[in-house]
């Protein structure tokens, strides 16, 4: 086996430094350089939280003014960088960036940066995507006579 990281000897055949960790998955794939042995740790089920973080916030933040802002955005970067939540990008913040007046030279440009970086590549669907699926959802239970019962 390729071990990707040494953790110590081998407890089956007792080779020294020959046992570590192979992959990780859902578990984490441990053998032996030497022997056959393996071994799997199953690792916790990822519990991750969403929260959409709105313009407001965004703007908030940036400034720099209003210490709360300052702490809690601090806290969405730890709990994000442990992967326990996300904070998807949004096209509407690029709409809402537009509207931003900026700060002490900021512009709006930086501002869907710092948005995008808060993200770390986590995206909704485009709004235009969800308002094609719901329009189609919608003309569709209009054709089949069931317009009352549509959930949008």
């Amino acid at each position: 086996m390729f071990v990707t990281r040494v953790l110590g000897d081998c407890p089956s055949c007792g080779a020294n430094d020959a046992y570590g960790n192979v992959s990780v998955g859902a578990y984490v794939l441990r053998g032996c350089k030497r022997c056959d042995y393996e071994a799997s740790v199953w690792l916790p089920e990822i519990r991750k939280k969403f929260i959409y973080l709105d313009q407001f916030f965004f703007s908030g933040a940036m400034r720099g003014k209003d210490p709360r802002f300052q702490a809690a955005a601090e806290r969405v970067k730890r709990v994000c960088h442990l992967q326990l939540l996300v904070a998807p990008y949004s096209s509407v913040h690029e709409d809402e960036a537009q509207q931003w007046r900026g700060h002490l030279g900021m512009t709006n440009d930086q501002l869907v940066e710092f948005i995008k970086a808060a993200a770390r590549g986590a995206e909704f669907e485009k709004d235009y995507a969800v308002e094609h699926a719901q329009v189609f959802k919608a003309w569709d239970a209009f054709l089949n006579g069931s317009a009352r019962q549509v959930h949008i």
